[in-house]
């Protein structure tokens, strides 16, 4: 089955967003489940000249641009945990929505650059509305958006939990011990990394084996 990683990047005012991110197995339409992440990181397209496009734009009105980004660790780490539950085994898309849209692979920095006023919060909060916009159709989501304690970070985070207790969607993940936090589904440690995989897994297993029922 054909696996494909695609997004969509937006460059405004000096800023790059994605939003729109998804796994896409095979060609069915139907959603799998979804996942939360932070940020974006270090997004980027596939097409290096495409991506090269994009980083130069330094024009005033918007460089959107829609393709295949390139398949990096965290999402083989999701990609390997919806093989082995055999969740994606019709086919079908596995949403990938993030707290916040800024594209930046320095965590601090992106949180410093939230009080820039060329920052667009639409964007940048784009994920939470088209979750909630697409909630009647997502039977889970894997929580994974990590322990940083910011904050505005944790602010979100609330916002986020409060919206998914609200809608009873069932959820998978790492939970830390402090509130709000959860594991990244792509651990620092790399001999964590295949733990995480076989925690999620198992969880996603015994989830779709009581909706079936």
């Amino acid at each position: 089955m054909d696996i494909q990683v695609k997004g969509t990047f937006t460059k405004r005012k000096g800023f790059i967003y994605t939003t729109e991110t998804l796994i896409q197995f095979g060609e069915c339409v139907k959603i799998i489940g979804s996942c939360i992440l932070c940020n974006p990181g270090s997004a980027r397209l596939e097409d290096k000249e495409e991506q090269k496009k994009l980083e130069d734009y330094c024009r005033d009105n918007d460089y959107i641009i829609k393709g295949k980004i390139y398949e990096d660790a965290t999402m083989k780490q999701l990609i390997e945990i919806l093989k082995i539950s055999k969740a994606c085994k019709d086919g079908g898309k596995f949403l990938i929505h993030n707290i916040f849209t800024l594209r930046n692979g320095n965590m601090d920095k992106a949180l410093k650059e939230f009080v820039d006023p060329s920052i667009d919060e639409e964007l940048l909060y784009k994920d939470y509305n088209d979750y909630t916009a697409l909630q009647d159709q997502i039977d889970w989501t894997l929580i994974g958006w990590g322990c940083k304690d910011n904050k505005v970070l944790n602010n979100i985070k609330r916002e986020w939990i409060n919206n998914i207790s609200e809608n009873e969607v069932s959820t998978i993940g790492l939970k830390h011990h402090k509130d709000p936090h959860y594991y990244h589904p792509l651990p620092m440690i790399y001999d964590k990394r295949k733990e995480y995989v076989n925690i999620a897994s198992a969880q996603l297993i015994d989830l779709l084996k009581e909706s079936s029922q």
